[in-house]
């Protein structure tokens, strides 16, 4: 790559193929514990960014957090609820940023 190069970044990303998702699932449903990117990614070759997009993909039966992932039917009732607080605290910064920056632009344009 030259200085001047410029990597080329998908305008919309597909979205994850269902036979990685359920990969991912029956992967952490047979370890019945956390697994890093890492580890996961040693077994598929996936990026963490994929483990990521997979996860968000997977209908709530992946959870993730400090210590990697883990299929939400073998959490426990605390990590459960950690990874739930986090999740929900989340989407609460997230609408309130989205709330501020409408303030923001209904102000410009009325």
């Amino acid at each position: 790559m030259q200085p001047n190069d410029q990597l080329e970044l998908p305008v919309f990303k597909p979205a994850p193929e269902q036979k990685d998702i359920e990969r991912f699932v029956k992967i952490l449903h047979v370890s019945m514990g956390w697994m890093t990117a890492r580890q996961i990614e040693s077994r598929t070759g996936w990026s963490d960014r994929k483990c990521r997009a997979l996860a968000a993909a997977s209908d709530g039966q992946i959870i993730s957090g400090n210590n990697g992932y883990k299929h939400t039917l073998h959490a426990s009732a605390d990590e459960f609820h950690e990874f739930y607080g986090r999740m929900t605290h989340q989407g609460k910064e997230m609408l309130a940023r989205a709330e501020r920056a409408r303030r923001i632009h209904h102000k410009k344009v009325g």
